[in-house]
């Protein structure tokens, strides 16, 4: 697991970032953080530890809060505060909590770093962290993971990853795509009619696949711009995008066009979907459920929900709390926000 202290926050920053009216996950207004810290503290001294007080805690306030109680607790106990938690937690619950202290591009970083740290790489995480993020975040996010490890995020993926999948996430983190036009209206038609011929000829009027030419439109052009091109590619061929993708790759490498894809056309429909797929049939991926929820707890996971309910028919709480158990079905209805826990 990544092990790195999450940031500080400095004194002019103090001021809470602005918070998503969509979230699950806000800041509590009576914030009270050394109360937090000595909370903290109780709940791991001793014979035993108390997972409730800790999963109330990291599930009641933002994680930009929750950095500020690590720091006061260093400050008041001399002690690492995700040391302590490492050391009485383990797999699942743990897996939920740490990451709950990483705000912003530090919980992607985190992510990152987590994914490709120690023996093999949890590519689907990677895709995950990388391919849902818009250009911005992707510079944003290259110089948090170099403050964060003193490590090169894309030379780290290229050490991780291999063939067309490392050169698809080296473009992506690369972060060379055009700015977003200030109205859609202003996309260029002729340009996005090229663009369909080339991956029609790329792809599906060829013998074999041209990747490089999936691989340069979808990281240079804009999102306002692939909207239109996929729009033309359906209205031009009759078939979505998507299934021309699914089509022509496989593997990692399709996991990641499509993050990209379904990222620009729906992002609130694909992390439903996402969410959906990790409980479905027999079994639970627990990694993906639980990434899926910390990635979107303090984002669009009202959105989300209703979106589940709307694709599925299911409510998004039950099929939780009907998978999971324990401490991990807890802290991952708290993230959600089951409160009336009714089911």
């Amino acid at each position: 697991m990544a092990a790195c202290q999450p940031c500080s926050v400095d004194d002019e920053e103090k001021e809470h970032p602005d918070v998503d009216e969509n979230a699950t996950v806000k800041p509590i207004d009576d914030f009270n953080v050394e109360k937090d810290a000595k909370v903290l503290r109780k709940a791991m001294k001793g014979f035993g530890t108390d997972e409730a007080a800790i999963i109330e805690i990291v599930t009641e306030r933002s994680s930009w809060q929750l950095v500020q109680v690590l720091e006061k607790y260093k400050g008041a106990f001399g002690r690492s505060l995700i040391k302590d938690l490492k050391s009485e937690l383990k797999g699942k619950l743990e897996k939920a909590v740490i990451p709950r202290f990483y705000p912003g591009a530090q919980l992607t970083a985190y992510m990152c770093r987590d994914a490709m740290e120690g023996a093999g790489t949890d590519e689907f995480q990677l895709v995950l962290a990388l391919c849902t993020k818009t250009k911005e975040q992707i510079e944003e996010l290259k110089t948090v993971y170099e403050a964060m490890y003193e490590r090169d995020l894309e030379k780290d993926v290229k050490k991780e990853c291999s063939g067309d999948f490392e050169n698809f996430l080296v473009a992506v983190v690369a972060g060379e795509r055009d700015d977003e036009p200030e109205d859609e209206d202003e996309i260029d038609e002729d340009k996005v009619n090229e663009d369909v011929a080339a991956l029609k000829e790329a792809g599906k009027d060829s013998w074999g696949t041209d990747e490089d030419v999936f691989c340069s439109t979808l990281n240079l052009r804009s999102y306002a711009h692939l909207r239109a091109v996929f729009k033309a590619y359906t209205a031009e061929t009759g078939d979505e995008f998507e299934n021309c993708i699914s089509s022509e790759f496989d593997g990692d490498l399709e996991d990641a066009i499509l993050t990209v894809v379904r990222t620009i056309i729906d992002p609130v429909k694909m992390w439903a979907q996402l969410i959906y797929k990790s409980m479905k049939g027999a079994g639970t991926n627990d990694d993906l459920l639980i990434n899926c929820i910390l990635m979107n707890c303090e984002g669009e996971m009202e959105r989300i929900k209703k979106a589940f309910t709307h694709f599925y028919d299911k409510d998004m709480l039950k099929m939780i709390k009907d998978d999971c158990s324990g401490d991990y079905e807890k802290i991952m209805l708290a993230l959600c926000k089951d409160n009336q826990n009714a089911y």
